[in-house]
């Protein structure tokens, strides 16, 4: 508290003792005692710094001989509300009305703002007078004040926190919606698949079960009419004119052509029953096998077929002899007027091996390199040969099954290159 100066003379009390005192001395709380009208008869030590620190120009204004209670009544300033609480506590103690007294209160000194606890407590009814304590509490009001801070501060830390994790609870908990629904639309297309796969399975069995039948079925018709219309034009050769002859060399050219359209039908109807017997396959040999099934078209057209060396791959090995087959025998076809030149080549490129088989014939036009890779699908300057369409769909399905890809390279009128992918065989990866 501050306190104004106040005019009064030090009056020293003659009941004070040397030995009591010294006592007082020894305390760290400020002390003094009053008498029964306020009037400090005695001071302690730390009492008479306080007066030195908060009595202004005479520190003996609030030191012993001063009027306690006129100090307090008196005060201004910002601890005036604090200086009368303590003057009527003060003089109820003296009054014999209350037992004690205590308050707790920030005292406002020239250096700093500090806290104390006044206690005032009565003396014995035959001296009279009060004992007034003052003990600086500025560490622990600063502490409480500092952990209810903190607490604050824990507060709302624990709010945000809380916010937090709802925040954190509500996403986790749309996530594991999301995911159950994902989930569930997954077994959902999981079932759906299975059930298409069941179904392509028994279609694709139907297929080549049909394919087979006809091809028995339609092979012996067309065997029988080639080969009577053949006999008819042996045996009566001389009865029939030119024309009867053409139409003849017609009809038995159209029945052999169904005959091979219904041999490569079954062949592509049949590819997917190597799927399952996948295994290491020797290009040499694949190759090899494929060239001796060509042996007469070979020699006939003079061809020639080199390869550099070529690995071992994962497939099948009659799947892949009808693949170097059915390329060779394209390249062959599609020859231009020089005799064929035909090379078989491999690189290996990661995981997989990139086969090339590159011919001088008539080529491919830019417009048709997808196109010819479909069912009964020729290009332009293709339609004109012989064949069934089917042979290079063959070869497209053949890859794909092998996990490949099949494309074409080439200049209309200087060759073409067909290039296919085949994995490596594991042990080589």
């Amino acid at each position: 508290m501050g306190f104004p100066q106040l005019q009064h003379e030090a009056q020293p009390c003659e009941a004070s003792s040397v030995g009591a005192l010294a006592v007082l001395d020894a305390l760290t709380a400020q002390m003094v005692v009053l008498d029964r009208r306020g009037t400090i008869t005695m001071a302690n030590r730390a009492w008479q710094q306080f007066a030195d620190e908060n009595g202004g120009a005479d520190p003996a204004k609030i030191g012993v001989g001063a009027n306690y209670l006129d100090v307090c009544r008196i005060a201004e300033g910002a601890d005036a509300a604090e200086a009368q609480a303590v003057f009527n506590g003060i003089r109820a103690v003296l009054a014999g009305e209350v037992a004690a007294f205590a308050l707790e209160y920030p005292c406002h000194s020239p250096s700093e703002l500090r806290w104390f606890l006044l206690q005032a407590t009565p003396l014995p009814a035959t001296a009279g007078g009060a004992v007034v304590t003052h003990i600086n509490i500025t560490s622990r009001v600063l502490a409480e004040r500092a952990l209810i801070q903190a607490k604050a501060e824990l507060e709302h830390a624990v709010m945000e926190r809380t916010r937090d994790l709802h925040d954190v609870t509500d996403q986790l908990r749309f996530d594991i919606a999301q995911r159950r629904e994902a989930e569930a639309t997954l077994t959902r297309y999981a079932v759906l698949l299975q059930q298409q796969t069941e179904r392509l399975e028994r279609s694709n069995s139907d297929l080549q079960q049909f394919a087979h039948v006809v091809s028995h079925e339609l092979h012996e018709p067309l065997r029988m009419v080639a080969s009577f219309l053949t006999l008819l034009r042996q045996r009566y050769a001389d009865r029939l004119d030119a024309t009867a002859q053409e139409f003849i060399e017609y009809a038995v050219d159209g029945a052999t052509r169904m005959q091979r359209l219904i041999s490569s039908l079954l062949t592509y109807a049949q590819i997917d029953q190597h799927g399952e017997r996948l295994g290491p396959v020797s290009c040499e040999e694949a190759l090899a096998n494929a060239l001796a099934g060509l042996r007469v078209n070979i020699e006939e057209t003079g061809a020639v077929v080199n390869h550099g060396r070529l690995p071992t791959v994962h497939g099948s090995g009659v799947l892949l002899s009808q693949l170097f087959q059915n390329l060779i025998s394209n390249a062959i076809k599609f020859r231009s007027a020089a005799p064929p030149q035909i090379l078989v080549t491999a690189e290996r490129s990661g995981g997989h091996w990139t086969f090339g088989v590159r011919d001088n014939g008539i080529g491919v036009a830019p417009q048709d390199a997808e196109r010819i890779f479909r069912m009964f699908e020729r290009g332009q300057r293709r339609a004109t040969h012989a064949g069934s369409g089917i042979g290079l769909a063959v070869c497209q399905r053949i890859v794909i099954m092998h996990g490949g890809t099949l494309w074409v390279e080439s200049v209309p009128g200087n060759g073409a290159t067909f290039r296919f992918t085949l994995p490596a065989e594991p042990a080589q990866q």
